[in-house]
């Protein structure tokens, strides 16, 4: 029986002003099959610091944000 743990972005949305909301999935796997689930989220305003943040993350931002005026 072995425990692992597994952290992935399961979701990213836009909002209207241009807000990036990121949440972040931490599974927790028995012999690789799910048995518990937790969830971090986070805001990116615009123009915000993408310093660290994971590629996909930063792609959609600048998509987002290249468009406001």
């Amino acid at each position: 029986m072995a425990l692992s743990e597994q952290t992935l972005i399961d979701q990213i949305e836009v909002t209207s002003n241009g807000t990036i909301q990121v949440r972040e999935a931490t599974l927790v796997l028995r012999d690789d099959v799910e048995i518990a689930k937790t969830f971090h989220r986070y805001c990116l305003e615009p123009n915000a610091d993408l310093t660290g943040q994971p590629e996909k993350v930063v792609d959609i931002a600048l998509a987002a944000w290249k468009h406001l005026s």
